[in-house]
């Protein structure tokens, strides 16, 4: 994939990003939320809101799975690493 934003734009589009997830309040949720899931076995993984990535790609970009344990450096790498694949840029 031919990449169309140089690494200073995309980082200033990633802080816009987060900016409006805090301010939506939702990325405050889900963090504030995690604790009660860490330690605890997946059992389903749900993308929502996503409509131009088809699932298969965020999936390969996880290491979230389906009966793995949920811990903290797991879940900080995936959030990472999704929000470093491009594909949700504004």
């Amino acid at each position: 994939m031919k990449r169309i934003f140089s690494p200073i734009l995309k980082g200033i589009l990633l802080a816009i990003l987060v900016g409006l997830l805090f301010y939506s309040g939702e990325l405050t949720q889900i963090l504030s939320k995690r604790s009660d899931f860490l330690g605890k076995t997946i059992k389903e993984v749900k993308f929502k809101g996503n409509k131009n990535t088809p699932d298969a790609d965020l999936e390969s970009m996880i290491e979230i799975k389906v009966g793995k344990i949920l811990t903290k450096r797991i879940l900080d790498r995936d959030l990472k690493n999704l929000f470093n694949s491009g594909f949700f840029i504004l």
